[in-house]
């Protein structure tokens, strides 16, 4: 745990993070063995880490699917915040690995996830980096029509910590 102070270091090394998840995206985009469309993911939820107050949870992500086996990459950044606290602030950009356990062509289908990434956590005085943090979970994922879907998801993470959201999806096409 390194502290630091507030200012141009931090910003440059969230950058050079949200630099490098971005080129993960662009040579995802050219993967050719890509079976089905790309997703938009947007989720809110609750997080929880043991001795430490309740967290809500919102972010985003991108879901890239290549092959034929249900295998994705999805990039996600995750904000963490607990609403009593005015400056308590967490900021997570996590690299995903997605396999889809039953068919897509199915109105609901249940994918296994599993990620790691890098940790920033923000108080009125401080900032830290923390350690890179690791997690697995579950999803259910339950298709409105052909583009746009829910999908409630249950993750356990080192820390250790537990984040249940509720992720809404868009596809172009199905």
């Amino acid at each position: 745990m390194t502290n630091t102070k507030t200012g141009n270091g931090s910003r440059l090394k969230l950058a050079k993070a949200a630099g490098v998840l971005f080129l993960v995206v662009l040579a995802n985009l050219h993967l050719e063995a890509q079976s089905r469309p790309a997703e938009l993911r947007f989720h809110l939820g609750r997080a929880a880490f043991p001795k430490a107050s309740e967290h809500l949870s919102a972010g985003a992500s991108y879901r890239h699917y290549f092959g034929k086996r249900g295998w994705a990459l999805e990039p996600e950044y995750s904000f963490m915040t607990v609403m009593s606290e005015r400056y308590h602030r967490d900021d997570m950009l996590i690299l995903n690995v997605v396999k889809d356990l039953t068919r897509p062509s199915r109105r609901w289908s249940l994918d296994m996830i599993m990620g790691g990434g890098i940790y920033f956590h923000r108080t009125k005085r401080r900032f830290w980096k923390g350690p890179g943090g690791l997690g697995w979970g579950m999803g259910l994922k339950i298709w409105g029509n052909d583009r746009f879907y829910i999908s409630p998801q249950f993750r356990i993470g080192h820390s250790p910590s537990f984040r249940f959201s509720v992720n809404l999806g868009f596809a172009p096409r199905r």
